[in-house]
């Protein structure tokens, strides 16, 4: 039986040894990688209606919930204006999400796929 793979939890690719993300938190910190992961889930956002539409979406909701793990751990040197921007940029993309994720909900009880 052949094995399936979730490509926005666990790819395939990421199966054999720590995964990218946990090394860049380990070389560059969480203050970097907060940035990276508001920055990601902008641009999974931004492509989703050219490449991997739902994948897309679930990916950008990913980071999101890194960020927002990141965010929670409260373990980094930043501003507290870095910080309050840097939520507002998270809350903006989490109301994009759903607004986006909610047509294709609709789309999928119409038996539409991506």
């Amino acid at each position: 039986m052949e094995q399936t793979y979730d490509n926005v939890n666990h790819p395939k690719h990421y199966e054999n040894g720590p995964e990218c993300i946990e090394v860049m938190e380990a070389a560059f910190g969480d203050c970097m990688l907060l940035d990276y992961c508001v920055l990601n889930a902008f641009k999974y956002y931004w492509r989703h209606t050219r490449k991997n539409g739902l994948e897309d979406l679930r990916k950008m909701d990913w980071y999101l919930d890194k960020a927002q793990d990141i965010l929670d751990k409260g373990d980094f040197d930043m501003g507290c204006d870095e910080i309050i921007c840097i939520k507002q940029h998270i809350r903006s993309l989490e109301d994009i999400y759903h607004k986006v994720r909610a047509k294709y909900s609709e789309a999928e009880a119409l038996g539409y796929t991506d």
